[in-house]
């Protein structure tokens, strides 16, 4: 008798201990849900073993993604998603279960193949030291056991801690002051183009080193001023001498009407827009459902009909009578030049730390803007004539920029009556363009875009611009006045 009174004395001590500090009892459910947001880790509420480590655990997690816990998973079959639960993987005194990663680059994912929790237990020594290493090693975390961060944390702290960030005025700021300029000629406002901040200028080429340390490592843009001036490109690579060299070349390009590439823009717009059937699991992913990130028209021709286009395009003075613009972007030097590549030259400095994988050209009249997007590559932008004006925002920035899946529609062009049409959506999305207009900002459907702080970096003749990966960037180009064009070589 004595004995079944000290079993029961020390099992209501053990869930007082457990109550007093109010600790959740975790079903699957609940636990599918942490998971989205964070790692979870939690003791066998049935198992009588200790629990001490609870609130250890608790205060060493304290400033990371990781949920500490006790579960209890009894009963349940199924997760949330549909997918079988393994009861096996949860008879231990100890779990821990890694953040679910979903993958959005496509909407209509079968059920079958959605990312699904994954409980790893825990089977050695319950010690504290032990435990942290273990959650560590499925959370991604660097703890130690007295909560301060480990040396892999530390370098890791330290390397956040010198990303570069950009300071200065935001673009509401920007918009108050400069109203008339926002709405009407964003990127010709000298004035709100010089209290915005300004990329850094570098007068000289960097070693290999210090590209390495002052800008890859802290993610920085930067403008290498007249880093390309010495390239044959500069000189020789007139309309007049493309036109010799590459004359019955065929040539992709792209069209669109008054130089606008790749916006986002109203579905009412489009031919399709009541008898477009978007599948219902799609729409309710769709943030914004009633915008359409507009592709340009494609088009082949041979070069000396593209050179035609934007030496005429480009010879109007009266840019609202444009209603085409041709712009040859993307567009590989060693596929349709090859013999090119010798008029420029890769610079010495990222040779030893970035990949090179394309080297392409951007032509056009001079008079395009690219809307707002990133790309997932370091890029080194060489101005070979007229000038950009890159508008960056910091990579971090996608939830006030509004990243999400937007519908896509390709324009198609009539090139005998010279129309384009909107005629169908595509049955697909794109995730890379912010649905933003930085020229006339709606700060009531996109109130956290005020909060971003824009980087000037404008480029001529000669400079090149180093933009890291994910920068989220709005490119204005303008022309050379006496070439009327703008021509630019890129590496990335």
């Amino acid at each position: 008798m004595i004995f079944f009174k000290y079993c029961a004395l020390i099992l209501f001590n053990l869930f007082t201990l457990i109550n007093s500090h109010t600790y959740e009892i975790y079903d699957i459910p609940k636990i599918f849900e942490i998971l989205h947001h964070s790692c979870f880790v939690g003791f066998n509420v049935a198992e009588l073993k200790t629990y001490g480590s609870i609130k250890d655990l608790s205060n060493i997690y304290q400033d990371d993604n990781v949920t500490v816990g006790l579960f209890n998973v009894s009963g349940f079959e199924l997760w949330p998603n549909g997918q079988k639960v393994d009861q096996n993987m949860f008879m231990s005194s100890f779990v821990a279960i890694e953040k679910i990663n979903l993958d959005r680059s496509c909407l209509l994912m079968p059920s079958h193949v959605f990312a699904s929790p994954k409980p790893v237990p825990y089977k050695g020594i319950m010690s504290l030291n032990y435990l942290v290493e273990f959650i560590n090693s499925l959370c991604s975390t660097f703890r130690q056991v007295d909560g301060t961060l480990d040396a892999k944390g530390k370098r890791k702290e330290s390397i956040l801690r010198d990303v570069y960030k950009v300071t200065g005025r935001t673009i509401e700021e920007l918009y108050k002051k400069y109203p008339n300029s926002l709405n009407a000629h964003f990127v010709r406002a000298d004035q709100m183009n010089n209290e915005m901040s300004q990329c850094e200028i570098y007068n000289k080429p960097p070693s290999a080193k210090e590209f390495f340390d002052k800008f890859l490592t802290k993610s920085k843009p930067v403008i290498f001023k007249g880093l390309a001036n010495n390239w044959k490109a500069l000189e020789d690579w007139k309309n007049n001498y493309i036109r010799e060299k590459l004359s019955n070349q065929v040539v992709h390009i792209k069209l669109t009407p008054k130089g606008d590439f790749e916006g986002v823009e109203s579905a009412k717009l489009w031919e399709d827009y009541e008898s477009l059937e978007i599948p219902e699991k799609v729409r309710k992913q769709l943030e914004f459902p009633d915008l359409v990130v507009v592709r340009p028209a494609p088009a082949n021709m041979k070069m000396k009909e593209f050179l035609d286009i934007i030496e005429y395009t480009g010879s109007l003075k009266n840019y609202t009578m444009r209603n085409i613009s041709a712009y040859m972007e993307y567009s590989s030097i060693s596929e349709y030049m090859p013999d090119m590549l010798n008029y420029i030259e890769e610079p010495e400095f990222i040779k030893e730390y970035l990949d090179k994988e394309h080297t392409n050209s951007w032509l056009s009249d001079g008079h395009t803007i690219g809307r707002l997007h990133f790309d997932p590559y370091d890029n080194l932008l060489c101005q070979v004539s007229g000038t950009k004006q890159v508008i960056l925002f910091e990579p971090w920035d996608n939830e006030n920029l509004y990243e999400s899946h937007i519908i896509q529609g390709s324009l198609s062009f009539d090139r005998k009556v010279k129309k384009f049409r909107r005629k169908s959506r595509d049955d697909s999305t794109s995730m890379v363009m912010s649905p933003v207009d930085v020229k006339k900002p709606d700060f009531t459907k996109f109130p956290n875009f005020a909060k971003t702080r824009p980087l000037n970096c404008t480029i001529s003749r000669g400079d090149v611009l180093y933009m890291p990966s994910f920068w989220w960037h709005e490119v204005n180009s303008m022309p050379n006045i006496t070439e009327k064009r703008n021509l630019a070589v890129n590496f990335w």
